[in-house]
């Protein structure tokens, strides 16, 4: 849970979409708070393609030693979403 909520880069990445998360709730509370609050019609399907794109900034990190970028998450992300709408 902290990769993809609680730690400094995630924060940014969901503070880029508008989407914040209350902590203090058990998981599925989270999530539906989280959507209650961020009124985004296809919700769901941006939240997995932005954990998504946490998921490979992470994996970056571990194996290419690439230091987590902000700009490369919003890329990632944007091209998903694209593919993901447009294909």
């Amino acid at each position: 849970m902290h990769l993809f909520f609680l730690c400094n880069f995630s924060k940014q990445c969901w503070n880029t979409l508008d989407i914040h998360w209350n902590s203090q709730s058990a998981f599925f509370n989270m999530i539906i708070e989280a959507k209650q609050t961020a009124n985004l019609q296809f919700f769901m399907e941006i939240l997995i393609i932005a954990a998504w794109n946490i998921w490979k900034q992470r994996n970056n990190k571990i194996f290419e030693n690439k230091t987590p970028s902000l700009q490369a998450w919003k890329k990632g992300f944007k091209d998903d979403l694209c593919e993901t709408y447009y294909d």
